[in-house]
């Protein structure tokens, strides 16, 4: 089972204090123990990277969307925080960036990943867990999908950089330092 292959991969990362409180919901168990100052880390660090080129709005809701990875989030939590109806918060998102907020969300889930995957050396399933995607293969796709690039290609310094330059740039912002 995938609960299964996540917790050998765990043990071959050299986690051993995974504790499952609710054995009924372990998938869910095993990513809240995976959640804790490690992605708080990756958070701060993706937002200090981008947050200087960001709209007022923009930050908003890339801080919220940093705040929960690895949980669900779906576009209208963020508007609720916004104090928003949902159509009117994409509509201002939009008018903000090139992007829906629903693909900012996959952008920001993408770069949490991207840096676990520079700064850690977890295997890929484990880093797919603790950013909330449902297995090693869905973030393949979405890596393949947004930058054409495999998760090994990833572990080189930089990469966090660099991913957060092409998310800067479809929002339609300039990056701007070369990298």
């Amino acid at each position: 089972s995938a609960e299964n292959e996540v917790l050998g991969s765990l043990i071959r990362a050299g986690v051993d204090e995974v504790i499952i409180k609710d054995v009924g919901d372990s998938a869910n168990a095993v990513r809240a123990a995976l959640s804790g100052a490690e992605l708080r880390s990756a958070g701060r660090e993706v937002f200090a990277l981008l947050s200087a080129r960001l709209t007022q709005r923009l930050e908003r809701v890339v801080r919220l969307a940093l705040m929960h990875v690895g949980e669900r989030i779906h576009v209208c939590d963020l508007a609720e925080a916004e104090q928003r109806q949902l159509r009117t918060f994409e509509r201002r998102v939009r008018r903000d960036s090139l992007l829906t907020s629903r693909e900012i969300l996959a952008w920001i889930r993408l770069l949490i990943a991207v840096y676990l995957l520079e700064q850690s050396r977890w295997p890929v399933g484990v880093v797919a867990w603790k950013v909330g995607y449902h297995d090693a293969g869905s973030l393949h796709r979405a890596l393949r999908w947004r930058v054409r690039l495999h998760a090994g290609e990833l572990r080189s310094a930089g990469s966090t950089r660099r991913m957060c330059g092409l998310f800067l740039g479809s929002l339609g912002m300039v990056e701007a330092e070369s990298s």
